[in-house]
């Protein structure tokens, strides 16, 4: 057996039970950083701590996006002249910005939000022998609160709510421009300022839930994490060089990964990505298709998950196979830079979804040892499958 289930679930043992929530920016958070920094540093490696300036919640970037978005196409609707054509290409121009938050990309006017410092955790593995090749292995460490919009009887409506509010901002730039300034027009536009002022409120309801300690999301992907950097440290793939990249401010927007990519990007140009996220329970699955808006959506690139298909293919005994996720995760970013990769992700059987995804119940009594060690020997194989070629 190469990874010990005992020790896999120890790690996510200290990183929800005893350090607890990690929310963005907190300083459970950086203790969950300090843990993974010694933990390497014991294995014989080198962590550089990467620190940088994080919101702490993807609702704030939504919050903001629905209250501008309603704004501009509230004013428009008794504009005139320049002003009217001017507003009419910002609600344009906010509709790809909707886009964008969907693919894990920073606000514009991120700067402007309230924000504190968070970390990635790097450790560099060297091949055995020359490097030819670079892998980066990614895992987030802290967590989201209990949301209201991820309630089972409310999960399933939560793409077609607040993932369709970009089309509103389009339509109305669009209405702005183009549609005379009538009883109807102002009708219509009206209620999409209603609808986009209701994604708004709701966003903030949402951050009202108690945090979680994220025994699924994402220690059990942090645990398999250092399980991998803890074999490779002793055992390195024979021509791939890889990192292992724990990051910070997931849950606040995908920002440790989006730091991590902007300092990095150029140096792995050739570099493939897999992604941990919540492989502690349920059944593992590298996402085909990922998807938390339907305006919005992104897949692995096809070589990566040919490989992934070889590898489930040689172990029909994990029945592991791919299938699309409702999912905003970090494989958002690293497609949007162009990256190869893909995420392994666990899913529940029966309703398709991430177990206790956004809720209370993401404990450790609901993690289960057979998955998380499944999740971390299929990486490894994997890895080992992407070094051969």
């Amino acid at each position: 057996m190469t990874f010990s289930k005992e020790k896999l679930c120890e790690t996510i043992r200290m990183l929800s039970v005893e350090i607890g929530p990690r929310q963005a920016t907190s300083a459970a958070e950086r203790a969950a950083a300090e843990y993974v920094q010694k933990t390497l540093l014991d294995f014989g490696l080198t962590p550089e701590v990467q620190t940088y300036a994080s919101i702490n919640s993807f609702s704030k970037r939504l919050f903001t996006q629905e209250l501008v978005s309603a704004a501009v196409l509230a004013a428009g609707m008794k504009s005139t002249g320049q002003v009217r054509r001017f507003l009419g290409l910002a609600g344009l121009g906010l509709a790809l910005h909707d886009v964008r938050l969907w693919h894990g990309r920073p606000a514009l006017w991120d700067g402007l939000l309230p924000r504190g410092q968070t970390q990635n955790v790097v450790a560099r593995i060297p091949a055995r022998h020359t490097s030819q090749n670079r892998i980066v292995v990614v895992a987030h460490l802290d967590t989201s609160q209990d949301r209201i919009t991820a309630h089972p009887k409310i999960v399933q409506y939560l793409p077609n709510f607040l993932g369709w509010m970009g089309i509103p901002v389009l339509l109305g730039g669009f209405m702005t421009l183009f549609a005379p300034d009538n009883r109807w027009t102002r009708f219509v536009k009206g209620s999409m300022v209603v609808h986009l002022l209701l994604g708004g409120v709701l966003s903030l309801i949402d951050e009202i839930g108690d945090p979680i300690a994220g025994a699924n999301a994402n220690a059990s992907g942090a645990a398999v994490l250092l399980g991998l950097a803890e074999y490779l440290a002793q055992n390195p793939l024979p021509s791939t060089e890889v990192w292992c990249v724990f990051t910070g401010g997931a849950e606040a927007g995908c920002t440790g990964i989006e730091h991590f990519l902007q300092k990095h990007a150029a140096e792995l140009w050739d570099a493939r990505f897999v992604v941990l996220n919540r492989v502690g329970t349920g059944e593992l699955c590298w996402v085909t298709d990922h998807s938390l808006s339907p305006a919005v959506h992104y897949q692995p690139d096809a070589d990566t998950a040919c490989a992934a298909e070889i590898v489930a293919r040689q172990h029909p005994e994990w029945g592991i196979m791919g299938r699309p996720m409702m999912t905003l995760d970090e494989l958002a970013n690293v497609r949007q830079y162009n990256f190869k990769g893909l995420c392994l992700m666990g899913y529940d059987r029966v309703t398709g979804l991430s177990p206790n995804w956004h809720r209370e119940t993401d404990q450790i009594e609901h993690i289960n040892p057979e998955a998380v060690h499944k999740a971390a020997e299929f990486t490894l194989a994997l890895l080992k499958k992407l070094d051969s070629g």
